[in-house]
C-alpha cells in the first residue's frame, strides 16, 4: 500500500563547502532544484509545541514517499517557489503499527532576511 504523492517539490542536494570567500569563510553551494513528489506539504500536523529541541519553529512538513532518496540536513526543499531549509533529519516512519512503511517527513523552515 502506498499513498499518492500529488505535491510538486524541489530537492536542492547541499554540494558542499570547499571553497572559501576572501575573508576564509566557507562558501556553502547547492545544486538546482530536483523534481520530486510528495504525499503532503502542510502546516505541522500538531497544535502542540511545534518546536524541536525545544529551539526551532517548524514552518512546514513534508511528507515524502519512501523512494524519495537520500536526504542530507542541509538539504533544501522549494515549494511553490520557495525555498526551506531542512530542521533535522529525515523522520523515519517505518516503525509504524501498519506493517508498511507508507513514507517519512521533513521537518521545513524558512528564514527571510
Amino acid at each position: 500500500m502506498t499513498f499518492p504523492a500529488l505535491f510538486d517539490i524541489g530537492h536542492r542536494k547541499y554540494l558542499g563547502d570547499d571553497e572559501d570567500d576572501e575573508h576564509g569563510n566557507p562558501l556553502h553551494d547547492w545544486s538546482d532544484p530536483v523534481p520530486k513528489k510528495a504525499i503532503y506539504v502542510g502546516p505541522p500536523s500538531s497544535t502542540e509545541n511545534n518546536t524541536i529541541g525545544n529551539q526551532v519553529t517548524v514552518d512546514l512538513e513534508a511528507g515524502i514517499p519512501p523512494d524519495f532518496g537520500d536526504v542530507d540536513p542541509r538539504d533544501r526543499i522549494v515549494y511553490k517557489d520557495v525555498e526551506y531549509e531542512l530542521v533535522g533529519v529525515k523522520a523515519d516512519l517505518s516503525g509504524n503499527p501498519f506493517r508498511f512503511h507508507f513514507g517519512d517527513y521533513l521537518h521545513l523552515r524558512r528564514v527571510d532576511g
